[in-house]
């Protein structure tokens, strides 16, 4: 095993990989830069943080990952100009680039993240914004932006 020092090379499987050395912390690193009174991973109200969800509302990671994709942030966008909920065929005549296929599956990462409410009537599943998810997303921005 040859080593230099940036990279070394690891044997695995007969194959040879460059595997990045970790650099080591500093002790003037540690000393110079106190740590935050607030932690970075930590919001007012407790609900950044890890990804698992809590008993009665997501983490806004969630919320966050949920939104992060053009064709979810359409969907959320068509639902907030709806009046009310709007039927999946809608939104799959509003999104006609994509196939139906693809567009469930965003439906449904909407829904685990719980951005969406569905309700399935007779053959139609009809879609809204989840308003406890909106007033969660209000309150952090306003937070953010009204920070001292």
């Amino acid at each position: 095993m040859k080593s230099t020092q940036n990279s070394r090379k690891q044997v695995t499987a007969g194959k040879k990989v460059a595997v990045a050395k970790q650099p080591r912390a500093s002790k003037k690193s540690a000393e110079c830069c106190p740590p935050s009174a607030t932690s970075p991973r930590k919001h007012a109200d407790g609900d950044v943080g890890d990804s698992k969800k809590a008993a009665g509302k997501p983490k806004l990671i969630e919320i966050l990952k949920g939104l992060a994709d053009e064709t979810r942030l359409e969907i959320v966008t068509l639902l907030s100009k709806a009046e009310g909920e709007v039927c999946v065929c809608e939104i799959e005549a509003h999104i006609a680039h994509l196939s139906q296929p693809t567009i469930s599956h965003h439906l449904k990462l909407l829904r685990d993240s719980r951005i969406v409410t569905a309700e399935r009537r007779g053959t139609w599943v009809y879609y809204a914004l989840s308003p406890a998810i909106v007033r969660q997303l209000r309150k952090w921005i306003e937070a953010l932006c009204c920070a001292k």
